[in-house]
């Protein structure tokens, strides 16, 4: 029972380390994670329509985009910033 542990170990370690090892899994990985933030994308965008005050000017005099950032769904922003990483990277 302890080798079959060990073995089953052994093939879900390797699937682990192999789950982006090509190009097409981690675009996959991608869109598994656009899919599942998909509702909190929508909800953000909503709420940035429906802000009436992002226009006023005392709002305009404070924005920086960190602040925008920090008030956004943290999720997101770290996929955002992975893809962009990713995508610079590749960029000869």
């Amino acid at each position: 029972m302890y080798e079959e542990l060990r073995k089953d170990k052994k093939i879900l370690m390797k699937q682990w380390a192999s789950r982006y090892c090509d190009q097409h899994k981690r675009i996959q990985a991608v869109i598994d994670i656009a899919l599942l933030e998909r509702e909190s994308v929508y909800t953000d965008i909503e709420s940035l329509i429906r802000d009436n005050d992002r226009f006023s000017l005392e709002n305009l005099l404070n924005y920086t985009p960190q602040t925008w950032l920090s008030n956004r769904n943290q999720v997101i922003i770290k996929f955002i910033e992975t893809l962009l990483t990713i995508l610079l990277t590749q960029i000869p």
